[in-house]
């Protein structure tokens, strides 16, 4: 026979609200106690019922496991600032880079431009001189009166 699912809500009798407490803390407290035996965890268990009792469990010294935990949770938080903090250099560096390349391209083209300059005011002034010789080489017609 299979249990129906039960829907975890608040239970409204006190009484029953205190029992159910009692047992599931023993559970968690038996399970914590196997779960540090079958995998040589260390573990660190702190319960406060409803009126404010404090339950603990721990495999060893609970001073020795909070430390640690202190010191791990620094490490990961320091550890996240300064990736928190990388992000706005990263956007930063790629709008850099964006800049860069643009100004690289707009060299590019300006020598490009001021080495073909010249050859680009050469010709109409070649042109120009080359229509000048050639009224210069016309011969003259010499019938022609004004």
């Amino acid at each position: 026979m299979v249990r129906g699912k039960t829907q975890l809500r608040r239970l409204e009798n006190a009484t029953s609200r205190q029992v159910t407490f009692s047992k599931r803390r023993n559970g968690l407290l038996k399970k914590a106690f196997e779960l540090s035996v079958l995998c040589d965890a260390d573990i660190a268990l702190i319960i406060f019922s409803a009126r404010g009792k404090l339950y603990e469990f721990a495999t060893s010294s609970m001073q020795e496991i909070l430390d640690r935990y202190r010191g791990q949770a620094k490490e990961r938080t320091s550890g996240s600032v300064i990736e928190h903090d990388k992000q706005p250099c990263r956007y930063e560096a790629a709008n850099m880079v964006k800049k860069m390349e643009h100004l690289e391209s707009s060299i590019c083209y300006n020598i490009s431009y001021h080495l073909l300059l010249p050859r680009k005011l050469a010709y109409p002034v070649n042109i120009l001189m080359s229509r000048q010789s050639f009224a210069l080489d016309a011969p003259e017609d010499e019938g022609e009166t004004v």
